[in-house]
């Protein structure tokens, strides 16, 4: 199957993968396709449960997949992996977990996504960006349009008309 994700990689289109199973076939894909990039959607698999960010080796996780050039994360997902319903709308509760992203795969390589419209079985998409929003202003190096726009127009390899 790996072979075939080559026909991808010739259109200049992105892999998008929503549940990511095996950080192992992740590096596979990256470095056989590297002109390919990958975009590893809802936290690459991350959440807290009980105040904690689990699974254990999602650091480890976070560290390998940041490690190859042209795998993006998508900061999506935040109100369903929150561990609380409804989901807190503080940007202080999220920030460790969303911290640990952007330092691993810097601010080039991560994005917005909403995980809408299963998040609203959490919160309002109106508050999901109101946490994003107060994130971007205390967190350095990293820009609004960066995060709500640009990153997300290089992972996706999209042409903008002027």
């Amino acid at each position: 199957i790996v072979e075939k994700l080559g026909e991808l990689s010739k259109r200049g289109l992105t892999l998008e993968l929503g549940q990511l199973e095996s950080v192992e076939a992740v590096e596979k894909i990256a470095r056989m396709y590297p002109q390919m990039n990958i975009v590893i959607d809802h936290m690459a698999g991350g959440k807290i449960q009980n105040n904690e960010i689990v699974p254990d080796d999602w650091n480890k996780r976070l560290e390998r997949l940041a490690a190859l050039p042209n795998v993006y994360c998508k900061v999506s997902a935040l109100f369903d992996l929150s561990g609380q319903s409804p989901a807190p709308i503080n940007a202080t509760y999220y920030r460790p977990f969303i911290d640990r992203v952007v330092d691993a795969f810097g601010p080039d390589r991560i994005f917005f996504g909403s995980n809408w419209t299963l998040s609203e079985m959490y919160g309002t998409y109106g508050n999901l960006v109101g946490i994003y929003d107060q994130y971007l202003e205390k967190k350095k190096g990293i820009s609004a349009s960066k995060f709500y726009a640009e990153n997300a127009i290089k992972a996706y390899g999209l042409k903008i008309e002027e």
